[in-house]
């Protein structure tokens, strides 16, 4: 570390993250590159997390914890880390996240060998917070291999047909993350949503992802599910079984009642599958607005000539129709064809 400035800062925002955080910070700790600072700002925590990071930071002096005094809400801690960082690369660290010793030393490299890389990531695994690690399927083939020469439009067009969201945890060239000196591009994103991140980058330069599994993402099963449905990738998962207590009464009941009682809840259970979808659909397409409306302000700002905008803005509104269309009538069709 030379005149205290890093070569590589972590920017760690948290909030109530007692139950994970000292595995995260142990594995960033123990990387090959030492030469990092790790920033940790801690959005009001209710928890233990503050005692806990003032632990680290004591033993470790890349440590540097900050709290806020009010939570500032999830994109404005990730802009404070950006902010307070001193290297320069930088990467955003989860604090429920693993990352192999190696992460930080192998991504760099790529950086430092190609000038015209702007963001390396490696493969995830995901895993619960119990520790289990999932069935791996691979997400960033897309990004495996650079185009000699790539144009701005082509690396533009990767990022809306790869939808690879854990490159927000790779490591950047420190300026792309900025559109003008001290106005990170985070700070003017509204939504949580990682497009306009990657599209302000690709911009800039080439996105790359090394093949080797080097992180690992801790998910609810749910989001895994969903993220490997994504990739047409079928894992083989031990199903729950729930024990439900059956009656052995044996009164005699009318075979009318039977069928009445029947029919009321087969109208009950169709009305609350009907309800259920229409409110999915709406989350759906809100999701897919407030997304779209941080995208189209993303790519309007790139510094790119007015037909290059135009194609952008066109695939990404295809991009959005078609995945919005696959979630609310492509996969409700498999589930009821699969009884899911």
């Amino acid at each position: 570390m030379q005149d205290n400035i890093p070569v590589v800062s972590i920017g760690m925002p948290v909030y109530n993250g007692e139950k994970s955080i000292r595995f995260a910070l142990d594995s960033l700790i123990a990387q090959d590159f030492t030469d990092f600072e790790l920033i940790i700002s801690d959005n009001a925590s209710t928890d233990d997390t503050q005692n806990i990071c003032l632990q680290y930071q004591y033993k470790d002096k890349r440590v540097k914890y900050s709290r806020n005094e009010h939570n500032l809400g999830a994109m404005p801690n990730f802009a404070k880390v950006l902010d307070l960082s001193m290297g320069k690369y930088f990467m955003w660290a989860a604090c429920d996240d693993l990352w192999e010793s190696n992460f930080i030393s192998t991504l760099l490299n790529h950086l430092i060998v190609d000038q015209s890389i702007v963001l390396v990531m490696a493969e995830a695994q995901y895993r619960l917070l119990s520790g289990i690690s999932l069935p791996f399927f691979a997400e960033g083939q897309g990004f495996y291999k650079k185009a000699e020469n790539e144009s701005q439009l082509s690396r533009l067009l990767k990022v809306t047909k790869y939808n690879y969201g854990n490159l927000i945890y790779g490591l950047y060239r420190k300026e792309v993350l900025f559109k003008e000196l001290d106005d990170s591009i985070v700070s003017n994103i509204n939504f949580i949503n990682e497009n306009p991140v990657f599209i302000h980058v690709s911009s800039k330069g080439s996105i790359v992802v090394d093949p080797k599994v080097l992180f690992y993402k801790t998910v609810p099963l749910s989001t895994y599910i969903y993220a490997a449905r994504e990739y047409k990738f079928s894992p083989s998962l031990s199903k729950i079984s729930f024990s439900q207590s059956v009656s052995q009464n044996k009164t005699n009941t009318p075979s009318n009642y039977i069928k009445d009682s029947l029919k009321i809840n087969l109208v009950k259970y169709i009305l609350r599958q009907i309800k259920r979808f229409v409110l999915e659909s709406i989350n759906i397409v809100s999701y897919h607005c407030n997304a779209w409306s941080d995208i189209k302000a993303s790519i309007l700002n790139i510094n790119a000539n007015p037909l290059t905008k135009i194609i952008v803005l066109i695939f990404f509104v295809k991009s959005l129709i078609s995945h919005c269309f696959k979630m609310i009538i492509i996969w409700k069709i498999e589930d009821l064809i699969n009884k899911r």
